[in-house]
């Protein structure tokens, strides 16, 4: 059986997801027709718990708190277990932001 990989789906992180995952992106080859929300499992599972903590909540939906873009448009939190990864697509992950002074 031969399986096809998607390949340059990318994965930037920001903020306090950065700082975690120790790098500004990844990169990673994923299966055809993985959603998005599936994808973003399988990135926590390939990088570690806590990339898993900075991007779902205990009961395991995404984080109220994480911003989510595909492509570089904002994605609801319900729509991401619809839509599907396609060859190049960008996915970025925005923690909440604060600051000031």
């Amino acid at each position: 059986m031969i399986t096809e990989f998607v390949t340059n789906v990318e994965f930037q992180f920001y903020g306090s997801v950065k700082a975690t995952a120790g790098r500004d992106s990844v990169k990673l080859g994923l299966a055809p027709g993985v959603f998005v929300f599936s994808a973003l499992e399988i990135l926590a599972d390939e990088y570690g718990g806590g990339l898993w903590a900075e991007i779902f909540s205990a009961s395991g939906e995404i984080r109220a708190d994480l911003t989510i873009l595909h492509n570089g448009v904002v994605l609801d939190h319900q729509a991401i277990k619809d839509m599907e990864i396609l060859v190049g697509d960008v996915i970025a992950l925005l923690p909440s932001f604060s600051g000031g002074g």
